[in-house]
Parts: structure tokens; sequence; C-alpha cells
């Protein structure tokens, strides 16, 4: 099986090297082709849960990357998926596979861009539920893998593909079992649950550019319990769309193995979050990505399902009355969602 791994920040890096680790075929791309042509000369250093030299294929031309692949694997944040689906249009292949890590809409938007094509070419999109690998960048061609997650979700579009991803990927990620479909996966994340309430508690420190731990002491009791009942909002939303849902506390217990018995506890303690860093400006993926494409989308469609969301309305207006901004363009356009569709 061949992986082309298109997005290669931090998570590119890390996913590009467990891959390889592993004995499989890498091609990378990027947009920004000084990074292809450094990964190119000094190939990927990994250091920590995984250490290790590797030398993917570096891809200037999207065309080249996706070319061999079985497996197509979207490692952006979610503001590039729009994009990265328009680089792919015309040119996939019959029978491949594109995974979106982290969600985040990402397959919902994958596929209403390239639908026509998915549809000729028997074309499986699907998406996690959140990210695999804890990770940091430490420079192009340089990572840390901090820690793997024991479970992460999966769904795909079409629903029914999703035992026969799993069963093609069951050896490079045990660690996937599957949802019923991408809206479990997306309304089912919980960083943006996490991180919105908690970063809106700390805009002073992002604002002065401050080096701080995120679930040290700026995960304070009270960002905290902000930060759960933003998840009780997003339960009854899923409750209301008839859509299974699973508590942030539950998701994160499953994830790592532990059985806390309340969120605070689990954030202070888990040992993977210990050294977790908080933004250090506004144009951060805990800005740009988890609001407009986390929290906003369950303000959408809570309000389509005639939901009240008290706690996410303020959320997003502080958010947006603070940075002088509006999100309300930036995110997936659910308007129209088709929940059979899915």
């Amino acid at each position: 099986m061949k992986f082309a791994v298109l997005g290669m920040g931090r998570t590119g890096h890390t996913i590009t090297s467990y891959l390889m680790n592993k004995g499989y075929q890498v091609s990378v791309w990027d947009r920004n082709a000084e990074k292809i042509k450094i990964i190119c000369q000094n190939g990927i250093q990994i250091e920590g849960a995984l250490e290790g030299h590797f030398q993917p294929i570096g891809c200037v031309c999207i065309e080249d990357a996706l070319k061999e692949a079985d497996y197509i694997m979207i490692m952006t944040t979610a503001n590039g998926h729009n994009e990265i689906a328009k680089r792919m249009k015309g040119k996939l292949h019959h029978g491949q596979r594109i995974i979106i890590f982290n969600c985040n809409w990402g397959a919902y938007e994958v596929y209403h861009i390239l639908k026509d094509e998915i549809k000729e070419k028997n074309i499986i999109v699907g998406e996690t539920g959140g990210m695999l690998l804890m990770s940091a960048l430490k420079g192009t061609g340089a990572c840390l893998l901090k820690s793997i997650k024991s479970k992460l979700s999966l769904a795909t579009i079409p629903a029914k593909c999703c035992s026969l991803v799993l069963k093609e990927l069951s050896e490079a990620f045990p660690q996937l079992y599957g949802v019923e479909n991408v809206l479990e996966t997306s309304m089912n994340a919980t960083n943006p649950v996490l991180h919105a309430p908690i970063n809106l508690f700390n805009l002073s420190r992002i604002e002065n550019g401050e080096d701080y731990l995120m679930y040290g002491d700026a995960a304070t009791h009270y960002s905290v319990k902000y930060a759960e009942e933003v998840d009780k909002e997003r339960l009854t939303v899923l409750r209301a769309m008839g859509i299974s849902g699973t508590s942030c506390l539950d998701m994160l217990n499953d994830a790592w193995g532990s059985k806390y018995e309340n969120l605070y506890d689990l954030l202070k303690n888990t040992k993977s979050y210990k050294t977790a860093k908080g933004p250090d400006s506004f144009s951060h993926r805990h800005i740009t990505e988890d609001i407009p494409f986390g929290i906003k989308p369950i303000q959408q469609l809570g309000r389509i399902y005639e939901v009240k969301t008290p706690y996410i309305d303020n959320l997003v207006k502080c958010y947006e009355l603070c940075l002088g901004t509006s999100f309300e363009e930036q995110g997936p356009d659910l308007s129209a969602i088709n929940l059979s569709g899915l």
C-alpha cells in the first residue's frame, strides 16, 4: 500500500515518519515548495515516542504525489481542506481513498467539492475524529512525537465503506474504530470544546506571545467548567439531530486509556498534556480552526434544529468582539446539510 501525505506541518511530518517506520512508501507534498526541497535534501528526523530518520518521496507538484497513492492523507489545518480539494480536482485515480485527519468537516467539504469525480472514480472519502499523533515541529525536516492515542474514530462517505477502510488500514492504524457517519466524527471532536473556552480565558497571554502550558495554570476551574457547558450544548444538538454523541470526558478517557471522573483532573494528570503549549498568536490553529470549523458549526446546527446554545453563542461573540472579526463566513456552509446523504 502506498500513501501520499498532503501538508507538511507537524502532523504531516509525524504521520509520514509513522508510516515509513511501518515499511510503507510515502510521497509528500506541501504548497510551500521550499519545504519539499528541504525534505528532499535532508529527509525527516523524528524523536520522542518514535526515533529515526526517514526519506520520503518529495513532490513539488501535487499530481506527482497523488498518481501512485492508494491512500491520500490530508494533514492541513481545517481552513486548508477546501484549497486541497480544489487542487486535487481532475488528478485523482479510480479506487483511491482520501482520509482527512482531525475531521473539522473535512470529509464533508472534500466530498462536496469533488462529488462528481468521487462518484465516477469510485473514491472513498473519510475522516478521523481527532489527531492520532501528539507532536511538535522543531523545524522543517525535524519533529518530536510526544505520544500516540490508543483509540481514534473513523467515518467515511459513503458510510457503508467504513468497514472496508478499517480492514485495509488495520496494520497501519490499528487504533482506528468505525462510527456511523462523518457527522459523528466532526461533531464529536474534543479539541474545539477544550481549546476555545480555555483560550478565551487566556487572551492576554496569547496577545503577549507568552510561553505557557495549555493545561497548566491556563486551564483553570472556571475555564474547564465553561468547556463542560459547551460540551453539554454540543451533545444536546447531536441528540436533536438523531446523531450518537459522546462526552468530551468519555472520549478522552477512551483515547488515553484512562478513567478520570472529571475533565479537570484528566487535563491536569494526563502525561501527554503536561507539555502541551498554548497558542502564541491569534493566527494559531486553536483560533483559526477550532472556532470556525469546530464551535461555529455546532452553533449553526443548533439554530437549524432549534436548540439553544447560550454558552456557545457567548463564546463566539466574545471572540468576534475581542478580535474584531466575524466567523460567519469562515467555516463550512451547513445550511443545506443532507443528513441522509452523509
